[in-house]
């Protein structure tokens, strides 16, 4: 039986980092960006360092809230209706 065992290097990283703190006016401009009906959540969320499941709360929250403390407007003041002839 070897009388040596092979172990790997282990980094510890002790400072957990900072929270970011978003303003009313930064976070609609970020959900703006994905009510064009083409865009990507998860492309727009890594462009703005935001977690993508943090963008679907605040466009959920958008959609829900209208008349919430974050002045934040409603999806439909964004895309067009559109209507279908039968």
């Amino acid at each position: 039986m070897p009388k040596h065992v092979l172990m790997s290097e282990i980094e510890v990283i002790t400072d957990g980092g900072r929270r970011r703190r978003w303003t009313a006016a930064e976070k609609l401009r970020i959900v703006e960006e994905t009510l064009d009906g083409q865009a990507n959540i998860s492309v727009v969320a890594r462009r703005n360092g935001v977690a993508p499941n943090l963008l679907y709360r605040w466009r959920d929250y958008n959609t829900n809230h209208p008349h919430s403390g974050l002045k934040m407007r409603s999806a439909r003041e964004f895309i067009a209706a559109q209507t279908a002839t039968a």
